[in-house]
């Protein structure tokens, strides 16, 4: 029976560890996911994974090619790979702007002192803009365009938001932070708690002996204390 049961909780064991370096894992991928999207977005303002980023549309510069409120997905690109026609995004120039995030076509392509210089133009729009798109403010080339009314448009506008950010993503972190220490916790404490009776019950079975010159001493001791006695 002894033997049917020891299997059990080996299995048992077995898929414990599992469970816990699993997790631990997914912690892990999680946190880094977290430091790497706070840090780009207070460094770029922007959270790019793996090369591809995703913005949303909030002017009518590029319509109808792509409307008010789509999501477009870019992907960077080095700038000499582009060409006429490739719809690119790149941080604005003009100082009213800010350093916003533009999204226009390239409609001429120039070499100025050995680099490339772009220019764009919103489909919209009457001119074009009023200085090149070079490596230094160039992003990437826009691969998709979704609907407006799109599922992943909301999602994204949901997790983008700082609150939908801080409650889908940031929470659910902490709390599996913290389950797992707490479990790490309990598990070394268990740990400490069978040691130390491992070590009661091993004493208790070897209790220490007293060494061999000490009952040499004792030996004299007696014999000393006989002779006392015979003087008297």
């Amino acid at each position: 029976m002894n033997e049917e049961i020891y299997p059990q909780k080996q299995k048992k064991t077995r898929l414990s560890k599992i469970i816990s370096i699993s997790t631990t894992i997914l912690l892990i991928v999680a946190l880094a996911f977290c430091f790497t999207v706070v840090v780009q977005i207070q460094t770029k303002r922007y959270v790019s994974i793996f090369g591809f980023s995703v913005f949303r549309v909030v002017t009518d510069s590029m319509e109808p090619a792509i409307p008010v409120g789509a999501l477009i997905l870019n992907k960077e690109t080095d700038i000499e790979k582009i060409k006429v026609g490739d719809i690119i995004c790149f941080r604005s120039m003009e100082s009213y702007m800010n350093g916003n995030i533009v999204t226009h076509r390239v409609v001429d392509i120039r070499t100025i002192d050995g680099k490339v210089a772009l220019t764009t133009r919103g489909d919209a729009n009457n001119s074009e803009d009023s200085y090149y798109v070079i490596e230094s403010n160039f992003i990437g080339k826009v691969i998709s365009v979704t609907g407006e009314d799109s599922f992943l448009l909301n999602a994204y506008s949901v997790l983008t938001s700082g609150i939908g950010f801080f409650t889908l993503i940031i929470i659910p972190v902490v709390i599996i932070a913290a389950f797992i220490l707490h479990e790490n916790l309990k598990k070394i404490q268990r740990e400490m708690k069978k040691l130390r009776e491992e070590m009661e019950t091993q004493m208790k079975a070897n209790p220490p002996s007293l060494p061999h010159g000490s009952d040499i001493d004792s030996s004299k001791a007696d014999n000393y204390h006989f002779q006392d006695k015979n003087l008297q």
